[in-house]
C-alpha cells in the first residue's frame, strides 16, 4: 500500500499546486502526515486507516483497545428513551452512508459517461463537479453535527467514532476522486489520473463496508436494548 500512497501523495501536490485554478478546497497530503484534513477539517488519523480500513486503535490509560471488540460483554442498560435516541442517531448515519454512494451514482455517472463520449463541455463538468463537490461538503456537516451521547458506555461510543470515521475517510476520497476527474477534462493523456481515481473509489467502497460493520454493532446494540427494556434477560458472552 505504501507505493500506492506515494503516488497518491505525488498526484495530490500537483492538484494542490493549481488550487486556484481548480477551486477544489484541499489541504495538501504528503505521505509524512498522519492525518487527513477533511472538507470541513476534521482530522483523520491515517495509520491504520488506510493500511486496515475498519480497525482502529483507541488509547486508554496505557492500553490500546480495538473501537467494536468484546461488544458483546457489555451490559445494555440503556432506558427506553436512550434506547430511541439510539435507533435515530442510527438511521442517521444510515443516510448518510446511502448518500456516500447515491450522489456518486446520480451526479458523476452520468456526466463522467458523457466525458467517456467526448459530450462533456469543460463549462459544464466544472459546473457539475462544483454542485457535487458542495454535496459532499454538505454531508460532512451533517456528519460533524453528530456527537457521541452522554448516555453511550465507552466500547459503544467507540464504535460511533470509528465510523464517523470511516464515513469521513469514504467522502474524502470521493472528493479527491473529483480532483482527479476534474485534471481528466483538462488533459489528452489522463491515464494516471484515471487510474488514481478508480484508487480513490475503491478506497471510498472499502471504507463505506467498514462502517456497515460498525452500523451493524450499533443496530445490534439497538436491538439489545429493545429486548432489555421488554424484561428479556441479555446473557453476556
Amino acid at each position: 500500500m505504501k507505493p500506492i500512497f506515494l503516488i497518491f501523495a505525488t498526484v495530490l501536490l500537483a492538484a494542490c499546486g493549481a488550487k486556484a485554478e481548480q477551486n477544489a478546497g484541499f489541504e495538501d497530503l504528503t505521505s509524512e502526515r498522519s492525518y487527513i484534513d477533511t472538507m470541513t477539517h476534521q482530522n483523520i488519523q491515517l495509520s491504520s486507516a488506510i493500511n486496515q480500513p475498519g480497525k482502529r486503535s483507541y488509547a486508554h490509560g496505557n492500553s490500546e483497545a480495538d473501537a467494536g471488540s468484546d461488544i458483546n460483554t457489555v451490559n445494555m442498560d440503556y432506558t427506553g428513551q436512550e434506547a430511541v435516541e439510539l435507533e435515530d442517531l442510527t438511521q442517521q448515519v444510515e443516510d448518510i452512508k446511502q448518500d456516500v454512494t447515491r450522489i456518486w451514482k446520480n451526479q458523476f455517472t452520468p456526466m463522467y459517461n458523457q466525458f467517456l463520449w467526448n459530450r462533456l463541455k469543460k463549462e459544464k463538468a466544472a459546473e457539475n463537479l462544483e454542485v457535487i463537490h458542495e454535496s459532499y461538503g454538505q454531508l460532512e456537516a451533517e456528519l460533524d453535527s453528530i456527537k457521541t451521547p452522554e448516555f453511550l458506555n465507552e466500547k459503544h461510543g467507540r464504535v460511533l467514532e470509528q465510523m464517523k470515521d470511516d464515513l469521513y475517510l469514504a467522502i474524502s476520497n470521493r472528493t479527491l476522486a473529483l480532483i482527479e476527474f476534474k485534471l481528466m477534462n483538462q488533459d489528452k493523456d489522463y491515464t494516471m489520473n484515471e487510474t488514481m481515481l478508480d484508487i480513490h473509489l475503491q478506497n471510498s467502497s472499502k471504507y463505506l463496508i467498514s462502517a456497515e460493520k460498525s452500523l451493524d454493532q450499533l443496530e445490534a446494540i439497538e436491538y439489545e436494548s429493545e429486548k432489555s427494556k421488554d424484561g428479556y434477560v441479555v446473557v453476556e458472552e
